[in-house]
């Protein structure tokens, strides 16, 4: 059966036939790029098969058998084993089909066909021969460049290397002549080319795919030659293209184009004339999106599939990324497009329920059996298969292979079905190069590894024969119990009926609902911002409330609110687990560094009789238990700063933090760091620091856990590192394995996820053998292989999907979609059952009853956490959330040199209301929020929410003249969310009525007797409404620019003082740790010298700004009748003045030389300071 997309004429119908089709061929799992050629001359199509760290596969269609014969015809085979790709083509002249492999480390290889020996029989290749002038080669392609009739070879080059070309004297004898590609050669990111003549003038232009930027047309000038003055460019809607499609679609003797890319196809159609510079004239459209993700589908075969007379073509599901050599499976689909009617140009998408299920790396549509009817041949990720086009009925049918998980070392039963034929032989591949022939279908078998083993079952007689794919699940010795880990979702897993429990931070509510049906039963009103819930017990189910500091219990039984934990205020609780067995609870308070540890009661009884605290540190946000209860895992969310880190020079060392705690004694008695990923930046993989740490994942065996995080590349920037920032080397996704017995990390298991934004959760399947993810930005739910670490399934799900939550049975999981107010369900039951490595949405429900937010503010909240939609990112990276995780901020020193500025500590946005303290960054360089659009379109890549039109003329910055407010709907929301962002919350440091501390008392005498008010003024701290700009000490060449102009003033803007206790690091670049450090820092301020206070003054004033949140009034001023004295030279000269008049606006009129000072005399004493 066939999925598909605008349907216009029904697709051929192709059914795997590989145990018929295909012969000798053993699966792997290698790297595959497949090329078609009729190699010994017998009219029917052979195939090769490129492998890397594997030898090629020459398949010989033998009377519609495909049979490996690489043995007898590429004798010399190992010889191009590590090849990405292959090119057929007739080097000679001779009339032959010859073969050339892209070796990566070496030199392209040619392999001449030696033709037929006097007694007829086909002699198959030479031994090969290295072809000089190129090296490391990714793809090749053949075409007659110069014109002469002998085919030339371009070779892109592994990524930073350039393009080659190799020119064929006509004898099959090559010369380097890459200075006839002109600026071509130095193009170093290609990922894919073509040779053909697009204007159909008779001579060989070159398609190629630059950096998954730009697609470039180069027109051959008629010698042979090229340049960018001949040279035709499109790049798609977020700017990025992959693989393309290219062929004359519509008929008019011109190619066109289909680009795949992160929304949709891009197609660029001729209309059939040129312009005055003899080069086409292209028609752009956006075409409809594809079946599964529009991303980097890896390789794409043209051909007239359907038999109408135009050409189709057909895409694998891989996402190839040629420049990093890594390649990467999203659960996309292979997909079938046809060029509906007779040269439409216009095309219908579908997929295969046989050829569509398995990912592929690379597919050639050929006729197999002579037929006159094209079959396909796919490359599959760990298996190969066949499929014949409207093939007959099975003479022999197999049903599906079974079998049960076990231990690995243990032994296991595959059964199978006989549906039709007569007593065939059973042929059992087990995926290790071990192949078992039985009478009948069953096997007893024993896997020394865990893992997911690809069985592929063969049933053959003299009538027919059939095959059949199964994963069978080896896995490790399962511990009694589950682990917990913090979560968004729960199932309440001991309930009559099997139950879904779901926080909705913005409703102040949690949901209910059937996990059979999905219904929603019930909406519970709770605390405010619940982000965590538990099964506490077997009576109650327990919620943390962040912004009202505490915790609820809600009876599993009635459904309703069975009381109240109040914690201390700003202490902020976030991740809950429980042991329920031994009735104890575990809280993370991200606001006050701590672990509590609540009892829980028995039955309706009261409410918990007691709260523990254990301080830990800072950031605490996301927790996990062990499957027995006695370790706590801890999650610093916050990667704490490093060394050099507020400067140009960032150390390596230090890292992401996972803290190891016993619950007995509630000692924390381990830390694993996740180190610095030392890797280079490259499309696929970029340097950083692991922050963002979410809540670890322990796997069922209780011997590892995964931990997801962000890649914060802060060792990028122009003062840095000389490179300007890159949005897919700038903030990577990844997924730590942390080896639980010496408690560190498994660096040889970490994961990088391309394309995509990090990790918010990670759930491990019911054996351990696959890993469920969630990705907020992306909106990606994804399967991982375990052991592998490959990426089987992957699909979009709603906005910001933020938990996850797995049925009893594990054959359903349960996605909190956190800003879609809804849960998808997703079944599993073919997945672990080993039919497929898909999951299927089986629904949605809705959370919520109503909305609390406004319709602008939800969009802009939307948009805020979003990196998915192209307007907003290229592929999937950056969201205004991946800094400002909750609005907060990431601890992170970032060098922003490359647009004018300088080294920048992440701001945290909360209670500044946008624009609501003036203009927004360090240097206030941003007058309204509308102004992230710059970054939007510069750093995050993605296409913008303005019409190009309107950025073009709004794009400066500061620009009252023409501002971007009221020119998008979009972005006027995502404006709006920010600004409602008017709540600094409350201070942990308070005392528990909410009065300052003694200390802080004091502290605030400090504040206005060391006239701090001056700067840090008003109801908000700050004089930033105002434009002032102030440098306390701090500014020094790495401080830079503002828009690369000088600072105003030699300073920078003043940050406000309220919300101090949760923004630390605290300065522009970060360099003072603690509010202590910040105070010290002060040391070029005119109304205050730090020397003048006693360490104990000091220490109350952090105190005291430690307290200030939403409850302090307005700043003080400086004491009503001070005196402030200037003192020349000693002559005793003498000026007074009120307090309210801030002492560096005293403009002095007379010039005299000698040493000036001004002193302000207060009743606490003398502060002065050198001018």
């Amino acid at each position: 059966m066939l999925n598909a997309v605008a349907v216009a004429d029904d697709p051929p119908e192709l059914l795997d036939r590989t145990a018929e089709a295909l012969a000798g061929l053993p699966n792997d799992a290698a790297f595959k790029s497949l090329e078609i050629g009729d190699f010994n001359a017998d009219g029917l199509e052979d195939l090769v098969i490129a492998r890397r760290e594997m030898p090629p596969v020459l398949l010989i269609n033998n009377s519609g058998t495909l049979t490996n014969n690489t043995d007898l015809f590429l004798p010399a085979f190992e010889n191009a084993a590590n090849s990405n790709s292959a090119e057929a083509f007739d080097a000679n002249a001779d009339g032959l089909t010859d073969l050339v492999f892209a070796r990566l480390g070496r030199a392209p290889r040619l392999y001449l066909n030696l033709g037929h020996g006097q007694s007829g029989n086909w002699l198959g290749f030479d031994q090969g021969t290295d072809l000089i002038g190129a090296t490391n080669s990714l793809v090749i392609e053949s075409g007659d460049i110069t014109g002469d009739g002998a085919p030339d070879l371009f070779v892109v080059q592994v990524e930073l290397a350039g393009n080659k070309l190799l020119v064929n004297d006509g004898g099959g004898n090559f010369a380097e002549e890459s200075a006839r590609l002109g600026e071509l050669a130095g193009l170093e990111r290609g990922h894919s080319v073509r040779l053909e003549d697009i204007e159909s003038d008779g001579d060989i232009d070159i398609i190629y795919i630059e950096a998954d930027l730009f697609l470039h047309l180069y027109f051959n000038d008629g010698t042979g030659r090229y340049s960018n003055s001949r040279r035709q460019t499109f790049q798609n809607s977020d700017r990025f293209a992959y693989k393309f499609g290219a062929a004359d679609f519509n008929n008019d003797g011109i190619i066109d184009f289909r680009q795949y890319s992160n929304t949709a196809p891009m197609a660029e159609m001729s209309i059939g004339i040129l312009d005055s510079n003899g080069l086409p004239v292209y028609l752009r459209r956006q075409d409809a999106p594809m079946l599964r993700g529009n991303r980097k589908h890896g390789t794409v075969h043209m051909r007239d599939i359907d038999g109408d007379g135009d050409i189709d073509y057909i895409l694998s599901s891989m996402l190839r990324n040629f420049g990093g050599l890594s390649n990467t499976f999203e659960g996309m689909r292979t997909e079938l497009v046809l060029n509906e009617g007779v040269d439409s140009g216009v095309f219908s998408t579908f997929t295969g329920e046989e050829w569509g299920r398995d990912e592929s790396m690379d597919m050639k549509i050929l006729d197999v059996n002579n037929d006159g009817r094209m079959d396909l041949f796919v490359a599959h990720q760990n298996h190969y298969a066949v499929y014949m086009y409207d093939a007959g009925a099975k003479q022999v049918q197999l049903g599906p292979v079974t079998s049960t998980p076990e231990v690995a070392g243990a032994a296991v039963t595959f059964t199978a079905t006989l549906l039709a034929g007569d007593n065939p032989a059973f042929q059992w591949d087990l995926g290790n190069g071990e192949i078992i022939t039985t009478s009948e279908p069953t096997l007893t078998h024993v896997f020394d590894e865990p893992g997911r083993h690809l069985v592929t079952l063969t049933a053959r007689n003299g009538a027919g024969s059939d095959q059949t794919i199964y994963r069978h699940r080896a896995h490790e010795p399962l511990l009694d119990g589950l682990a917990r880990s913090s979560s968004t979702i729960v199932t309440d897993r001991s309930a009559t009926a099997e139950r879904v429990w779901v926080v909705n931070p913005d409703h102040d509510s949690v949901s209910v609902l059937d996990a059979v049906s999905g219904a929603r039963l019930a909406e519970i009103a709770v605390g405010d911002e619940p982000r965590g819930i538990a099964v506490a017990s077997d009576d109650y189910i327990i919620v943390s409330n962040k912004r009202s500091a505490s915790l609820t219990l809600i009876s599993r039984r009635l459904l309703t609110v069975a009381g109240q934990v109040s914690l201390v205020a700003g202490s902020r609780p976030h991740g809950i687990v429980a042991d329920k067995n031994a009735s104890r609870v575990y809280v993370a308070l991200e606001g006050t560094g701590e672990i509590a540890l609540v009892t829980v009661p028995q039955g309706d009884s009261a409410l918990p009789a007691a709260v523990l605290l254990k301080d830990i540190g800072f950031s605490p946000r996301h927790l996990a238990l062990s499957a027995d209860g006695t370790v706590l895992y801890i999650s610093r969310f916050i990667t704490g700063h490093l060394v050099g880190e507020s400067t140009r020079n960032v150390s390596t060392d230090g890292g992401g933090e996972i803290l190891r705690m016993n619950t007995q004694s509630l000692e924390v008695t381990g830390t694993a760091v996740l180190p610095y990923n030392n890797v280079s930046d490259t499309d696929v993989s970029a340097r950083g620091i692991p922050n963002y740490l979410i809540a670890p994942a322990i796997a069922p065996h209780g011997g590892s856990a995964l931990v997801g995080a962000k890649l914060d590349n802060i060792y990028r920037g122009t003062m840095r590192d000389g490179n300007s920032r890159r949005h897919n080397a700038l903030v990577r996704s990844m997924l730590a394995e942390i080896d639980l017995a010496p408690f560190q990390e498994n660096l040889r298991a970490r994961i990088d996820f391309d394309n995509n934004s990090p990790p918010t959760a990670v759930v491990y399947g019911p054996t351990g053998n696959v890993v469920f993810v969630v990705h907020e930005g992306s909106r990606l739910f994804e399967i991982v292989d375990a052991y592998r670490g490959e990426t089987l399934f992957s699909t979009e799900v709603g906005f910001a999907p933020q938990g996850l939550a797995l049925s009893a049975d594990g054959k359903r999981i349960f996605i909190d979609n956190y800003l879609s107010r809804s849960v998808s369900i997703f079944d599993l039951s073919e997945l672990m059952a080993g039919f497929s490595d898909n999951a299927n949405l089986i629904g949605g429900t809705s959370t919520t009853s109503s909305e609390a937010l406004s319709p602008d503010v939800l969009l802009g909240k939307r948009l805020f956490h979003d990196a998915n939609s192209g307007a907003l990112a290229g592929q999937k990276y950056i969201s205004c959330a991946v800094c400002h995780s909750e609005a907060g901020h990431d601890g992170r020193t970032w060098d922003f040199s490359d647009t004018g500025e300088g080294l920048r500590n992440t701001i945290d946005l909360r209670g500044r209301a946008g624009t609501g303290h003036g203009n927004v960054h360090w240097s206030a360089n941003f007058d309204e929020i509308h102004d992230f659009e710059n970054d939007i379109r510069e750093v995050f890549k993605g296409s913008g929410l303005l019409s190009d039109d309107d950025y073009l003329r709004t794009s400066g910055i500061l620009d009252k003249e023409n501002p971007k407010a009221g020119l998008s709907a979009q972005l006027d929301a995502l404006a709006a969310f920010v600004e409602s962002l008017d709540d600094f919350g409350l201070s942990p440091h308070r005392q528990p009525g909410g009065e300052l501390t003694e200390a802080g008392l004091r502290g605030r005498e400090v504040f206005r007797e060391a006239g701090c008010g001056s700067c840090h003024s008003g109801d908000e701290f700050t004089d930033s409404p105002g434009g002032r700009f102030h440098d306390i000490g701090t500014v020094d060449s790495d401080t830079g620019n503002r828009l690369g102009l000088a600072l105003p003033g030699g300073g920078l803007d003043t940050p406000t003082l309220r919300g101090l206790w949760y923004s630390a690091p605290y300065l522009h670049d970060g360099s003072a740790a603690t509010v202590d450090e910040a105070i010290a820092a002060h040391r070029r301020v005119a109304a205050f010298s730090i020397n003048e206070y006693s360490s104990a003054q000091l220490s109350d004033l952090a105190q005291y700004l430690l307290q200030i949140d939403e409850r302090e009034g307005p700043a003080l001023p400086a004491p009503e009748n001070e005196e402030l004295l200037l003192n020349v030279g000693g002559s005793g000269c003498t000026l007074k003045t009120r307090a309210a008049i801030d002492p560096t606006l005293v403009i002095m009129t007379i010039v005299l030389i000698g040493l000036v000072r001004l002193r302000a005399r207060t009743a606490g004493g003398i502060a002065s300071a050198g001018r």
